[in-house]
């Protein structure tokens, strides 16, 4: 999808963009064809992002801590051994709470389900090793496995692919354009992008150059269960607008 504006004007006046405090300056001697443009870029995903989990319940507090934490011993330690980088871990979510029982739950949860556990963890590994991590993890203890992202390590490259994408598309409709009233397309004189900002959550720590981060080569050291939980991965779809000027001769 392209937007245009092809401005001729005598008098001196300035165009105000969309794109963040910019403006542009026309005259009859500053001729301009004005492009909006949308493009896209996609890849193959090249990381899965795990979300899998804890929960559980206990009568008393104290055995309720001790078994949610050899459990994440448990789970941790067998993920690092299965090849998983340590850094590609993090604790989404840990709690221990006291619950209220509702009026009508049966009488065994209210005996039994006093305090309340979740841990939760978020696991960044490649594509072709999520199965093989999930089902390493549920064997180690986990319980939930809720969400699966897809994406790619430099996902900065792929909004550079976009905006390139976006720009060839200006330039070709304000070519057009400018054949169309009898002249020919000169330089682009501005051009801006909006691209959505990225998801701080990736890869749940900060600091990381996205543009040469890696994740750990393999699955390794661990048998994997006879079951496995097929896993579907979806293309990475990156769109961006581009706000471009044209002169005209």
């Amino acid at each position: 999808m392209a937007r245009f504006a092809l401005v001729l004007m005598s008098s001196l006046v300035t165009i105000s963009l969309v794109a963040p405090a910019q403006t542009i300056q026309v005259s009859r001697d500053n001729k301009t064809i004005y492009v909006t443009s949308e493009g896209e870029a996609k890849a193959e995903p090249e990381i899965a992002i795990l979300s899998m989990g804890y929960h559980a319940w206990s009568k008393t507090k104290d055995a309720l801590f001790d078994e949610t934490a050899a459990v994440s011993d448990k789970v941790v330690a067998e993920l690092l051994q299965a090849g998983v980088k340590k850094e590609m871990i993090r604790t989404d979510k840990t709690s221990l709470t006291h619950v209220e029982p509702e009026l009508n739950w049966p009488a065994d949860w209210k005996t039994n389900r006093v305090f309340e556990a979740e841990l939760r963890w978020k696991i960044t590994v490649p594509v072709k090793d999520a199965e093989g991590v999930v089902a390493i993890a549920m064997k180690a203890g986990a319980t939930e496995l809720s969400d699966v992202a897809w994406d790619v390590v430099d996902r900065t490259r792929l909004q550079a692919e976009a905006g390139q994408n976006a720009l060839g598309k200006a330039r070709t409709v304000a070519d057009s354009m400018a054949s169309g009233l009898g002249t020919k397309l000169g330089a682009l004189v501005y051009a801006s992008n909006s691209a959505p900002i990225r998801p701080s959550s990736w890869p749940f720590f900060s600091g990381l150059n996205t543009s040469t981060a890696t994740v750990s080569s393999g699955v390794i050291g661990t048998a994997l269960p006879p079951k496995v939980i097929k896993l579907l991965p979806e293309k990475i779809n990156e769109k961006t607008t581009v706000y471009a000027v044209f002169a005209i001769e």
